[in-house]
């Protein structure tokens, strides 16, 4: 039986072996084509990222394939570069719009001019009349569709682009620190892989991954289509659903794996690195078509055609006069014999400044985009609790109130026990005793007259007693 199960290992080792040299030989060629024509840095460094994906899942899934004990390290890798891959998908549409202004201007043309019935169609022009100018509503709020319907409506604009930032972005964020909880849990023996049990902490982070990355493709899908208008000459379609695929596909294929291991629908024993193999297997397979896809979603060609374009704009003069009524003149003929253009010489990027622009630049990038990420989540919790101090301040000032109507006036006793708020009150005060006291106002030292000895006050340290009249009594 054993041997069986050795020569089962050995074989899908083999298969998909092949299937990973045939998806990393494909992707290299497709980013090697990118390297070469880097015409379009901003947006290309993105795109080599995505095909970088393909590479990176192979050879993971292949080693956890061949040391199935060893999978969580690998699989936790594997994980943080699928969030980085729907970053870079974002910041891959943006810069094909233009960059983050223009995307924020574009979001704002677009919001729809709708007349009201609430407003009048007429607008007072100056002095007193009424011009022709129509007024119309905005209709700026995007109101989320179910059953994300429960959520606050995002203002077109600025606060629609940041909230389809931070979608992409928590995702990534949270994935690297469930990445670290997971390895955390694993050394104390609790994280418990594969197993839903409530004690384990697999199935809570694998709970927070899967809000986290549906949030991120919602925020995803929204932008796409808000945005499907101005990407149509890149073909977002096939690209968005390359992306979704082979992310959410294997997801949910090792989630369900899981799933079928626990309730023991499958006829094996309940395996942990059983059912990571299947999934490192499938996975092996499932890059191999991605590979394939990719050749067409996210040609260089387009990339290329840029530097044919520019090497095809010498135009001749007598190309330019045959096209007109007017025979060419003398002159005319000798001036078409000179170059019609100016050599200059050709810009041309290197292969090792596209790969250094396509790592430090994409990384550079990510960086300040988490820290504005962060930054945005801090802020409300500090406003928090800023609301909580406050309020605990003002519960605090709703202490318990005295009802025998009596006044205490054990801040009389000396300057220790004074009340700053009561040093220049006028009027004075009334004692438990009923005497009526006043108090002296001084400027350079705190003087309280003393109700018990009469003609003697206290007195800041470093200046002698001083004596006043005595008071006379109440009559």
């Amino acid at each position: 039986m054993a041997d069986s199960w050795v020569e089962l290992h050995n074989l899908a080792l083999e298969v998909a072996g092949f299937f990973v040299l045939v998806s990393v030989s494909l992707s290299a060629y497709l980013i090697l084509q990118h390297f070469t024509a880097f015409n379009k840095p901003e947006e290309q460094k993105w795109i080599v990222c995505c095909i970088f994906m393909v590479p990176a899942y192979s050879i993971d899934s292949w080693i956890t394939l061949k040391y199935p004990q060893s999978a969580l390290i690998f699989n936790l890798l594997r994980d943080c570069y699928e969030a980085y891959t729907i970053y870079a998908f974002g910041s891959f549409l943006i810069e094909c719009m233009g960059g983050e202004d223009k995307v924020i201007q574009k979001l704002e043309a677009n919001v729809e001019k709708v007349p009201t019935s609430q407003t009048p169609l007429l607008e007072a022009g100056y002095g007193g009349s009424r011009g022709p100018v129509l007024l119309y509503s905005r209709d700026e709020l995007f109101y989320h569709p179910p059953p994300m319907c429960c959520l606050p409506p995002w203002r077109m604009g600025k606060q629609f682009y940041m909230a389809i930032k931070f979608g992409t972005v928590q995702y990534m964020i949270l994935k690297v620190l469930c990445t670290l909880a997971t390895w955390i849990l694993s050394l104390a023996h609790v994280y418990g892989e594969g197993e839903f049990r409530w004690n384990r902490g697999y199935p809570y982070i694998a709970t927070i991954i899967n809000f986290s990355q549906m949030w991120a493709l919602y925020c995803l899908l929204q932008f796409y289509l808000h945005s499907k208008e101005w990407l149509a000459h890149i073909s977002p379609v096939g690209k968005f659903a390359c992306i979704k695929a082979v992310i959410f596909v294997t997801w949910w294929q090792g989630l369900a794996i899981a799933l079928l291991f626990n309730l023991r629908m499958s006829q094996a024993e309940v395996n942990v690195p059983l059912q990571n193999a299947i999934q490192a297997f499938l996975i092996c397979i499932e890059m191999c078509v991605a590979s394939v896809a990719h050749l067409y979603v996210f040609p260089a060609t387009p990339y290329q055609r840029m530097s044919i374009i520019a090497d095809a704009s010498q135009v001749t003069l007598l190309t330019d006069v045959a096209a007109g009524d007017a025979p060419p003149s003398p002159t005319e003929v000798m001036e078409s014999e000179r170059p019609p253009y100016i050599p200059t010489e050709k810009s041309v990027t290197l292969f090792h400044e596209s790969m250094q622009d396509a790592l430090v630049g994409a990384n550079r990038q990510v960086v300040e985009d988490v820290t504005t990420t962060v930054a945005q989540v801090v802020e409300p919790i500090e406003q928090f609790n800023a609301v909580v101090r406050d309020t605990l301040d003002v519960f605090g000032r709703w202490g318990p109130k005295r009802t025998d109507g009596v006044r205490d006036d054990s801040w009389l006793s000396g300057p220790a026990g004074e009340d700053p708020e009561k040093r220049h009150y006028g009027k004075g005060s009334q004692s438990d005793g009923g005497r009526t006291h006043g108090k002296t106002k001084s400027y350079g030292s705190i003087q309280t007259v003393d109700p018990h000895i009469d003609g003697q006050i206290w007195q800041s340290p470093g200046l002698s007693k001083l004596k006043m009249p005595k008071r006379k009594g109440p009559s």
